[in-house]
């Protein structure tokens, strides 16, 4: 004899299953955020951001002033602070890159009665290798908007220099995950715009730390 089920058995299974589909639906909501989370961590922009500053020494003597205490000051070719700011890309897993940077590079000196400085502007483009935490870098090193000024003590002297190019070898330091320390060297030469002018060696060496974000 077949048996049958009761609508009272009946309605107590319909109420389980349609109280489990939402608690279904809901951990699914749930997983998907984090799900996402993970897919966006996983994939990395090859690109970043650094800012950089240097210090420098080298290249020829353009300016010696001596002070009222004894003491003098010089401005020399390859001096003497540089200040960077660019980007680099590498994708995930190669150990090669760019990088391009945009900078203030410039030396002076200040005093009651006189100032001079040299100043210019780099635009430069590395390639680099890395392995670990070390970079080994290379690349060209364009220098535009290049003058030297020197004002006072009876004189007025304003040379412009023709833009140049120079070579760059740099190795940097990986020191943290978003700070490194390099040290490079440029080979320079600057070339007034005036006739006559001698060519000024600009070559120098320096130290520089990089903030990466």
């Amino acid at each position: 004899m077949p048996k049958f089920l009761s609508r009272r058995g009946v309605l107590p299974a319909a109420f389980v299953i349609s109280l489990s589909l939402p608690l279904v639906g809901q951990a699914q909501e749930n997983e998907s955020p984090a799900t996402s989370a993970q897919e966006a961590e996983a994939v990395s922009s090859p690109y970043s951001f650094l800012v950089g500053a240097g210090l420098t020494a080298g290249g020829d003597n353009l300016l010696k002033v001596w002070y009222e205490d004894g003491s003098s000051d010089k401005i020399y070719a390859g001096g003497l602070l540089d200040l960077k700011l660019g980007m680099t890309y590498q994708t995930e897993g190669s150990n090669f890159g760019l990088q391009s940077t945009v900078g203030y590079f410039f030396d002076s000196v200040d005093a009651e009665n006189a100032d001079g400085s040299f100043s210019r502007i780099p635009l430069e483009l590395l390639a680099f290798y890395t392995h670990k935490k070390h970079r080994f870098a290379t690349g060209i090193s364009y220098h535009t908007s290049v003058n030297f000024e020197f004002k006072g003590l009876g004189e007025d002297v304003d040379v412009d220099f023709d833009p140049a190019t120079g070579v760059v070898l740099e190795y940097a330091y990986q020191a943290t995950p978003k700070v490194s320390f390099a040290l490079r060297g440029v080979s320079i030469e600057y070339t007034p715009k005036s006739n006559g002018g001698e060519d000024v060696d600009g070559s120098h060496a320096g130290l520089y730390g990089y903030l990466h974000f």
